[in-house]
């Protein structure tokens, strides 16, 4: 695992084990090619294999076809945008426990009743803290394998801070 990621403070100078997402697979669904390759780069430092989509159909596509274990959206996509996406991926087999983490650059409070309603796991503000982002995701792909009734039932959306998160519990 992660210990050094688990509660520690959102610093980009943090602690963080930097084989965190060893033996992961992250898909990246972002638009923007800058914050798609500086994304991919942190993950693949911390060990992930990253598979990467620039719309919500490539990324529905991969998960076709590919064994993903954490899903990283923009909610800001042209065509089908993250909110669709992230309700279509719900809709597939086997994929209602998926972790989905939405990355967008503004979270308003009804993007985040929103998000909670079609199936965001959690939601970050873009700049993205690397700490905070990867902290989330050990505590997510931990919670799918360790105890997965975490995950199970209704969504609640709780406050989100500026530059901070939202988290959504099932």
């Amino acid at each position: 695992g992660c210990a050094a990621c688990e509660g520690s403070p959102a610093d980009q100078a943090g602690h963080i084990d930097q084989n965190c997402l060893v033996n992961h697979s992250v898909l990246l669904a972002e638009d923007d090619d800058i914050v798609r390759s500086v994304m991919r780069e942190m993950l693949v430092w911390a060990g992930a294999q990253v598979h990467m989509a620039g719309n919500g159909h490539e990324a529905l596509n991969i998960l076709r076809r590919s064994r993903i274990d954490i899903v990283l959206i923009d909610l800001q996509m042209p065509g089908l945008n993250g909110f669709e996406t992230a309700e279509q991926i719900r809709r597939m087999p086997d994929m209602r426990d998926l972790p989905i983490v939405a990355i967008t650059a503004n979270l308003s409070e009804a993007d985040v009743a929103m998000a909670a309603n079609w199936g965001v796991s959690h939601a970050l503000t873009k700049p993205v803290n690397p700490s905070q982002l990867l902290a989330l995701m050990v505590r997510l792909l931990g919670l799918r394998e360790g105890d997965g009734s975490a995950l199970g039932g209704r969504v609640l959306a709780t406050g989100v801070a500026e530059g901070g998160a939202a988290s959504f519990r099932r």
